[in-house]
């Protein structure tokens, strides 16, 4: 199987015994389809009855022109819409040339194991929306940009983290103008606040 170490290492396929995974894996129907830089994956308003997961290359996941999430390989989503059958509220877009496989949720539904995968990683990413959001509330750039960078020290417990974000791909995770982002970015490290080498953040105090 091509894309075996994709779907492997996915939450969605976590396993105790490998040697039974990679066997349950080959008997799903799953199916692989190709899409090209910036092709649309899956659209705001459509219906899916597949998990969606990233063989190889990039995906930004997008909503209202805010970046919910940028995914490389091994990344899921459409998880809920699955289970659910309601229209997408974002839309998937190929970042450069990418594999997708399409998992039909029932296929996942009928192992206990795979089942629970599901539900972890649902209730996961229906965490991490409420931190987004609660991101989102905060009212100016500057407050906003903290915010996050506090949400990724707790998420890395460290203060020093990485963001494989562009700064274009974080002023729109983080709904604010990219030139007024890296202004902050400028003053914060001018007082002290943080340190920036490249995608590497650190919060000083």
């Amino acid at each position: 199987m091509e894309y075996y170490s994709a779907l492997a290492s996915s939450p969605l396929f976590k396993s105790d015994d490998m040697r039974h995974l990679r066997e349950a894996i080959s008997r799903m129907e799953i199916t692989y389809e190709t899409y090209a830089e910036a092709e649309v994956i899956l659209q705001e308003g459509m219906v899916t009855q597949d998990v969606l997961l990233v063989a190889s290359g990039e995906v930004l996941i997008t909503a209202q022109g805010i970046l919910l999430e940028k995914l490389g390989k091994s990344g899921s989503f459409a998880e809920a819409l699955s289970v659910s059958r309601e229209r997408s509220p974002f839309t998937a877009t190929a970042k450069g040339d990418c594999v997708i496989a399409f998992i039909p949720s029932r296929e996942l539904f009928s192992s206990d194991e795979f089942r629970t995968n599901l539900e972890g990683v649902i209730a996961r990413k229906n965490t991490d929306l409420e931190r987004q959001l609660a991101i989102l509330r905060q009212r100016g750039t500057r407050d906003r940009f903290l915010a996050y960078l506090s949400l990724q020290a707790g998420i890395h417990h460290h203060k020093t983290f990485l963001i494989p974000l562009s700064k274009k791909e974080l002023a729109e995770t983080l709904s604010v103008d990219v030139g007024g982002l890296c202004i902050v970015i400028q003053k914060l490290k001018a007082e002290g606040i943080i340190a920036v080498e490249k995608n590497q953040y650190t919060l000083l105090r």
